[in-house]
């Protein structure tokens, strides 16, 4: 678990952080990686036994992206919970590479090469690259962002600050498809459904995305002293705000 100083700097870095697609010649030092390694035994879980990640170097991943000399590679069990979980924890290590000074980038279609294509017996699932970025790693501002308006993806009757960090988070081709409905106690994630003819190509990434977009809610929680439980409710009782939303997770929050 993370110290509460920890988990602050993860999400200060949230409002920063940006995808970076260039980086410098040269290893990362084993000092960061030795300190990754402890940070991935810290993140938090959802749920345990469903994933695993790897540290690799470029000669391990096939067609290595922007010179990055470092990939961060997470493996998980098929289905929406593992996918969910392993995204989660995937963010929370992106925001403390972007805490320390090196960029990373989540990769769609990258994948390591076969020696390296299981680990802990799970399947390759997703994998950022990292390193030392070229030029400024960072976002000036939060005005920077391109990311729908909070009303677009949220029907909650509270305070947007929140919701705000959620609303930054980062997803594949910039869909933001995901919806935050509830109450001042309990807020349910929902998914738009993708269309059919590419639901099988889309469907993990929708999950990818939820569970990025859980990472910086529970962040964000914790940064304005609430507890923040996590409830996998049973989707059929749970009638969705609107049409073509599917149910994913539930935070439950509690003022510290």
């Amino acid at each position: 678990m993370w110290e509460k100083s920890e988990a602050s700097e993860l999400c200060r870095e949230i409002s920063r952080r940006q995808s970076v697609r260039k980086y410098e010649s040269g290893e990362v030092g084993k000092d960061i990686l030795d300190r990754l390694e402890a940070a991935i035994s810290k993140a938090q879980r959802l749920n345990e036994n469903q994933a695993a990640f790897k540290v690799l170097g470029a000669e391990l991943v096939e067609r290595p992206f922007g010179g990055a000399p470092c990939y961060l590679a997470a493996y998980a069990k098929s289905g929406e919970d593992a996918v969910i979980n392993a995204s989660f924890v995937l963010q929370q290590l992106s925001l403390w590479l972007s805490a320390r000074g090196l960029g990373s980038c989540w990769l769609g279609m990258a994948k390591p090469r076969k020696e390296a294509a299981r680990a802990d017996g799970l399947p390759f699932f997703k994998m950022i690259a990292f390193g030392r970025g070229v030029g400024n790693i960072y976002r000036s501002s939060t005005g920077e962002f391109r990311r729908k308006a909070l009303s677009e993806v949220s029907d909650l009757k509270r305070p947007d600050d929140i919701l705000e960090p959620a609303r930054l988070a980062p997803s594949a081709m910039n869909s933001q498809s995901w919806f935050f409905s509830g109450d001042s106690d309990k807020i349910r994630l929902f998914m738009a459904a993708p269309s059919f003819p590419v639901k099988g190509l889309m469907q993990p990434l929708k999950w990818a995305d939820g569970g990025i977009a859980l990472c910086h809610l529970w962040l964000s929680a914790l940064e304005h002293k609430c507890f923040a439980g996590f409830e996998k409710e049973d989707a059929n009782t749970i009638k969705p705000p609107k049409k073509n939303l599917n149910y994913l997770w539930t935070v439950n929050l509690k003022i510290l």
